[in-house]
């Protein structure tokens, strides 16, 4: 990289990918129980910066009742999640359904009813007592899973049923564009407003790795 050379800027969700990284993931973590979080802290964690309480507090109570009888029968978790092999019975627990669509619909509702920059930071509260490597593995471990899957929409049924888009992907012809791009000499950046490390797996799991000169992106707000 030169200062002195000619640079594009791409965003990343619904721009170089079809879809977006970050909203895939809102589903997988739930679907892996992916959390390094104590059951005694998810209140805290999901409540932290929200300033609608008075329309997100039902939700988040469901959400910790479900959390702790989940941990109680297949906990602890980890940032790695579950093995494949045992998420067949998680999946059949209605405590896990109830689990999954709440997490879902809360996620839904905070981007609703709260200033986008608070959703930003809300929204990496997920990664809670992760590191930026286990963080990176889990995006990686997303990404993976959904970028062969042809785009399609999962229900999910319960209480509060909802809907998810599934699969995402980068074009060979952005692939074909970066390479031009960086033949010429150009310094390709990603400006992004998904989690760094999430972005960061996605350029690796994509491929776009030795056209990417750096990128910009939301970091893991950490408690002081």
């Amino acid at each position: 990289m030169s200062v002195n050379n000619p640079y594009v800027v791409f965003d990343f969700d619904n721009t170089t990918s079809i879809f977006d990284i970050q909203y895939q993931m809102v589903p997988f973590q739930p679907m892996m129980m992916a959390f390094e979080i104590d059951p005694k802290d998810m209140r805290n964690v999901l409540s932290q910066d929200l300033t609608r309480m008075d329309l997100c507090s039902e939700w988040i109570e469901d959400i910790c009742w479900d959390y702790s009888a989940l941990y109680k029968k297949f906990g602890p978790f980890s940032a790695e999640g579950m093995a494949p092999s045992d998420t067949a019975a998680l999946h059949k627990d209605p405590s896990w359904l109830d689990f999954a669509t709440k997490m879902y619909g809360l996620y839904n509702l905070v981007y609703q009813v709260e200033p986008k920059e608070v959703c930003i930071a809300w929204l990496t509260s997920w990664f809670h007592g992760m590191t930026n490597d286990q963080i990176y593995a889990l995006s990686k471990a997303s990404h993976e899973s959904f970028k062969d899957v042809e785009t399609s929409i999962v229900h999910w049924g319960g209480e509060r049923p909802c809907s998810w888009t599934s699969g995402i992907s980068v074009t060979e012809e952005l692939k074909e564009l970066w390479k031009a791009l960086k033949d010429k000499g150009f310094d390709i950046w990603v400006c992004s407003g998904s989690q760094l490390e999430q972005v960061r797996a996605a350029v690796d799991v994509f491929g776009l790795h030795e056209w990417c000169t750096g990128i910009l992106a939301v970091p893991t707000k950490y408690d002081s």
